[in-house]
């Protein structure tokens, strides 16, 4: 009976003392990752008013450049392309470069277009 006390007692303890060094050392996320959240929402927000669509296939790329500009954070810079087939690239600076990609299809045929945003920090 006092070995199991002992037991229950040392896996206690070591929760306790777990817990506690997670709570002083939390785990932190990369800035890449939330990055990435950031212009994948973008894209989708507006792909789901309707706006990304109608830019992209209207070759409306300062307007598209302006919502992009008001929803992304103001601590980055970012560029984009719209595509109707891959590859789709740009030029791009040197350093960590997060990409995300949005793929629509078309209206009433068959004409994919293919919006990547390469988002990095100032």
């Amino acid at each position: 009976m006092k070995a199991t006390m002992y037991t229950v007692e040392a896996v206690m303890g070591t929760l306790i003392l777990l817990i506690g060094v997670i709570s002083i050392f939390p785990i932190e996320q990369s800035s890449e990752f939330v990055f990435s959240d950031h212009g994948y929402n973008c894209l989708k927000q507006l792909d789901a008013s309707g706006d990304l669509r109608y830019y992209a296939y209207n070759s409306m790329n300062s307007e598209l450049n302006t919502s992009l500009y008001e929803c992304l954070p103001k601590t980055s810079n970012y560029t984009f392309k719209v595509c109707s087939s891959s590859p789709c690239t740009e030029n791009l600076p040197d350093g960590n470069i997060v990409l995300s990609s949005y793929v629509m299809r078309g209206y009433l045929t068959y004409e994919p277009r293919i919006i990547n945003l390469w988002v990095w920090l100032k």
